[in-house]
């Protein structure tokens, strides 16, 4: 659904990749330099003697769950007064609960993050998604009306489109014609996806059409926008045309990919995931 990529802070890169090198010396060996003992190497930094900044890093190239808690756990308990820093470690964490399908605890860290003032649109954006988790559609629509108002100009569709998904498939469909319709008028790309929304969402409420469907499927079976989620998108939009066999084919595609999706990422798409099964059941039956 985004209009924009993957939206995280930035925290400072480690620049160590971009010194040179050491290599051997290039003279020969009756050089009075060649000929010194070579220099002893500096012993390993210990891991009580690492920064928080450092242990933010480790944790964001961590290959595990648990790694990554121990080092944004670490990093937290030695950052001194820097609000920024202490987000971006406390996320770390969120995520680690994200993945677990822990989403009180989430939630919980989330809200911490949106008190630190520092990450914006972001902490908004992770709050709804485990405000998702425990079913507090009301908090998760809060916090996403909030990081449409607050986020750069180049993110509000991608907030406005998750508001308008959260809506439509927590039963207030008229309530999501209105965000996919700010949506559609926010986008730089990805127009089309959210206008084919906004016409799902008509039909969920029972209204006519506001766009030719036929237009709209035509349109999205030619642009290159969000190739896995606008399978989604096609399935009910031509089961809505009477194309079972086309819907079938693009929902079950949609689905054999959420299977191989992270449980974070799955959970962003539960409402979608849910109406496609319920799809394909009513095409067998």
């Amino acid at each position: 659904m985004s209009d924009s990529g993957e939206m995280g802070g930035s925290p400072a890169l480690d620049r160590s990749a971009e010194r040179p090198a050491i290599g051997r010396n290039r003279l020969d060996d009756s050089s009075p330099i060649a000929a010194q003992p070579p220099v002893p190497p500096r012993p390993p930094r210990t891991a009580e003697a690492e920064p928080a900044e450092t242990c933010l890093l480790r944790a964001m190239r961590a290959q595990t769950a648990e790694e990554r808690e121990l080092y944004a756990s670490r990093g937290l308990s030695r950052v001194d007064d820097d609000a920024e820093l202490s987000a971006l470690l406390i996320r770390q964490l969120y995520l680690v609960k994200l993945d677990r399908l822990e989403y009180e605890e989430a939630l919980r860290l989330a809200e911490e993050m949106v008190a630190l003032g520092e990450l914006g649109d972001i902490a908004r954006q992770d709050a709804a998604r485990a405000a998702m988790g425990v079913g507090a559609l009301d908090v998760a629509a809060g916090h996403l009306r909030i990081a449409a108002r607050i986020c750069p100009p180049d993110r509000r569709a991608f907030h406005l489109a998750t508001l308008g998904a959260l809506l439509r498939f927590g039963g207030r469909p008229r309530e999501a014609i209105e965000a996919f319709g700010k949506a559609s008028r926010w986008a730089t790309k990805d127009r089309i996806l959210y206008r084919a929304q906004l016409v799902l969402c008509e039909a969920a409420a029972q209204l006519a059409p506001s766009v030719d469907m036929g237009e709209l499927r035509a349109h999205l079976e030619s642009s290159e926008e969000q190739k896995g989620y606008k399978l989604w998108v096609l399935g009910e939009l031509c089961a809505l045309l009477g194309d079972h066999q086309a819907s079938r084919r693009y929902l079950t595609s949609f689905l054999r990919r959420t299977q191989a999706a992270s449980p974070a990422k799955n959970l962003a798409l539960r409402g979608e995931i849910a109406r496609a099964e319920a799809i394909l059941q009513q095409i067998s039956a």
